[in-house]
């Protein structure tokens, strides 16, 4: 059973109006991760235009693509409350659109994720609204369209959300703190992740170019107020504390030799079986003595202060962790990766770039790569979980491959022609799937 309990919302959640660049640094210092704020008119109606196209229809089709990570919810009408089926869809499994755009079918929302990888507005809506965010964290738009009345339920999410309303509206109710994972009681045998219980502490109605952030964990529940409900969801990832723990672990065992057995000064594991003995009573083959326990605390203890006490191997594993692959081994760019420049040809795309024989070009990172380096203790270059090799000529343009999602020939000219390092690193990286060419400007 899902049960919603509204009290008298008397909590008063910060409003804005705008969401300049100084808002957005304000809001980076203030409400990160913090305390949810809702943003009235974050886009204008020009900018709706521009950043958030899509119809109804369009969220269908998209949601049918070959390639689309899709889903329909059904809070009802389906085998089941809360029935949860993975696309991509045929156009006959999903509600059929009137003459007026809208659907008609029992309650149901189709959603959509990673449409920022297949609609190049909705690229730049993203890149617009999270430009105060370190790219690695940003994770992808996912667009939901459902009819008056629907929902996914009341969840809790473990990542920070920016709920934006391209069209329509939507009614969105939310509790000020987060949940624990022991308060997070699910509804059984429901295939989509509803609370039992959700109290509500707060409210709001978005109107098309309104936003709603909401901090991990806060339980939140949205429902549809209009036939052409479209929210877009920019969702920001980065890893929990318990990944986080796991991958050290394992890079920890992996800088361990196969050959360091776990030895007890004693000679005899659980070495009061001997004294057991030696008293002549009955040996206590049962038991993990103390000493074994402290020779375990002592290996575990000595093995993360030397890690820790690296630097340049900590700075490794936390680059490799937070760029983890979040995308398919076949990338998104190219058709084979090099936007026409291929490895063994002879016509390097640095060299064609350095010396002008390109003509003008935009080079842009391939969809869902993840490219990030670190500055300490040294500057280093991670893609999609692992290091990649830098001469050190390259490293001063780090910033110039990194910070932005798209990069120019004219900025690329002078540095490719003064440093060899960074010719064979972009060359690399389009070889790698990581930079392709977009577009001859």
């Amino acid at each position: 059973m899902f049960a919603l309990s509204f009290g008298s919302f008397t909590a008063v959640v910060p409003t804005w109006h705008g969401f300049s660049a100084a808002q957005r640094r304000a809001f980076a210092a203030d409400f990160w991760q913090e305390r949810p704020l809702i943003v009235r008119g974050l886009l204008s109606a020009e900018e709706l235009e521009t950043f958030c196209p899509l119809t109804p229809a369009d969220v269908l089709d998209l949601s049918c693509e070959p390639a689309a990570v899709s889903r329909l919810v059904r809070e009802s009408g389906g085998e089941s409350p809360w029935e949860l089926r993975h696309g991509p869809f045929d156009h006959s499994e999903l509600p059929e659109l009137d003459e007026t755009g809208s659907a008609e079918d029992s309650l149901w929302t189709v959603l959509v994720n990673q449409v920022d990888r297949a609609v190049p507005e909705v690229e730049a809506l993203r890149d617009r609204v999270a430009d105060f965010v370190p790219r690695w964290r940003v994770d992808d738009v996912m667009v939901s369209y459902a009819k008056a009345g629907c929902s996914i339920g009341a969840h809790v999410d473990n990542y920070d959300v920016i709920l934006l309303q391209g069209r329509g509206s939507r009614s969105w109710s939310f509790q000020l703190a987060g949940r624990s994972c022991a308060d997070e009681v699910l509804v059984e045998g429901a295939s989509v992740r509803v609370l039992t219980h959700f109290s509500a502490e707060a409210e709001v109605v978005l109107q098309p170019g309104d936003a709603l952030y909401l901090p991990p964990r806060l339980a939140h529940h949205g429902v549809s107020t209009s036939n052409d409900c479209i929210t877009y969801s920019i969702g920001f990832r980065a890893p929990t504390a318990a990944e986080l723990l796991r991958a050290f672990g394992e890079r920890l065992a992996e800088r361990t030799p196969a050959d360091a057995l776990f030895r007890v000064p004693g000679g005899v594991p659980g070495g009061a079986a001997e004294s057991a003995v030696a008293d002549g009573a009955a040996a206590a083959r049962g038991l993990v003595d103390g000493a074994t326990v402290a020779r375990a605390r002592e290996i575990l203890e000595d093995a993360v202060e030397i890690f820790l006490a690296d630097e340049a191997a900590l700075a490794e594993w936390l680059g490799c962790a937070l760029t983890a692959p979040r995308r398919a081994a076949d990338g998104g760019g190219a058709d084979d990766g090099s936007g026409g420049w291929g490895a063994g040809e002879g016509n390097s795309l640095a060299e064609e770039i350095a010396s002008g024989e390109s003509g003008r070009l935009l080079l842009r990172h391939t969809e869902g790569a993840v490219l990030a380096y670190v500055d300490a203790p040294v500057r280093a270059l991670f893609l999609d979980g692992a290091p990649v090799l830098v001469a050190p000529d390259a490293l001063p343009h780090l910033p110039l491959l990194c910070d932005a999602r798209r990069v120019t020939t004219e900025e690329l000219r002078a540095p490719l022609s003064e440093s060899a390092g960074l010719r064979a690193l972009l060359d690399e990286l389009v070889r790698r799937d990581a930079l392709y060419v977009d577009v001859e400007l």
